[in-house]
């Protein structure tokens, strides 16, 4: 069994990390798997955004190049949310 522990998200109480429910409030923890996704959609934004900035003329080039900064903030704002939840602060 293990000894890591986390904070609930609602109440601020300690909890087992592998719980995915409080036992003081039962409010339900949130989950990584969706910063996962953001951090996906926004490599795979960067990867089809740049190409088209590069080799499109015209206002294809300004989609392009709005994709790929999408894309990066993205993968930013993802990332930044996964540190902050595993630091154990709220969001």
């Amino acid at each position: 069994m293990s000894d890591r522990r986390k904070r609930c998200t609602a109440c601020g109480e300690s909890i087992p990390a592998s719980a995915k429910i409080c036992q003081h409030c039962k409010s339900v923890q949130p989950s990584n798997l969706l910063l996962y996704g953001a951090i996906l959609l926004g490599v795979f934004c960067l990867l089809i955004g740049v190409p088209i900035a590069l080799f499109a003329v015209g206002l294809g080039r300004l989609v392009g190049f709005l994709v790929a900064i999408f894309g990066l903030a993205l993968i930013f704002g993802g990332y930044t949310a996964y540190l902050d939840r595993t630091a154990g602060r709220e969001l």
